[in-house]
């Protein structure tokens, strides 16, 4: 219930400081969801995903239709499946918070929808080294994510896409089981 006041209240605050979007609206508000149900991938099953991140895509770090930008991001990863072969889970929540460089090919950068490819990687922090019966080494971690999504323009513009994550710690420790999110989908406003 706390995850859902949290994202009421970051859309309260997207709301609240809008301003016509004119031409060049850097600034990104979005809320996320993805449910490891949708696609088995790497042991996804019955995990949960909510997130909430703000990113910045000024017009200066534009050109040829690929647009540089920067995204922090707040997650919080919850296990649905309270047992694993017979035996109850104890870690089922972690929190992610991630700083991201992201690139975005905009593959029609004119007109009311806006279609583009994204990737990111980038650094961040979880809060347990452990997840499901997965151990993560250290709480250090990259995130690092594919999607595609679309910007449409209205007077205040709406961003939505799909989202494929990996959390993992790259090797640095000895234990590094990562955490993949199949499909994660996510709309926000930009201004």
């Amino acid at each position: 219930m706390s995850m859902i006041k949290y994202l009421g209240c970051a859309a309260l605050l997207a709301f609240s400081t809008l301003t016509y979007a004119g031409t060049d609206t850097p600034w990104e508000i979005t809320g996320g969801y993805a449910n490891g149900n949708l696609l088995n991938f790497n042991d996804s099953v019955g995990v949960r995903e909510y997130r909430v991140s703000a990113g910045y895509f000024p017009s200066a770090w534009h050109a040829y239709g690929i647009n540089f930008g920067t995204e922090l991001s707040y997650a919080h990863l919850h296990n649905q499946d309270l047992m694993y072969q017979g035996s109850p889970l104890v870690y089922n929540n972690l929190t992610v918070v991630t700083l991201t460089p992201v690139v975005r090919w905009y593959i029609l950068s004119q007109g009311m929808f806006q279609p583009f490819l994204e990737g990111g990687a980038g650094p961040g922090w979880l809060s347990d080294t452990q997840f499901k019966d997965r151990h993560l080494g250290i709480h250090f971690t990259f995130q690092d994510f594919f999607g595609i999504g679309t910007l449409i323009n209205t007077p205040y513009p709406i961003v939505a896409g799909i989202r494929i994550l990996h959390y993992s710690n790259a090797g640095i420790s000895q234990h590094n089981a990562g955490v993949t999110i199949p499909v994660m989908f996510y709309t926000g406003l930009r201004f």
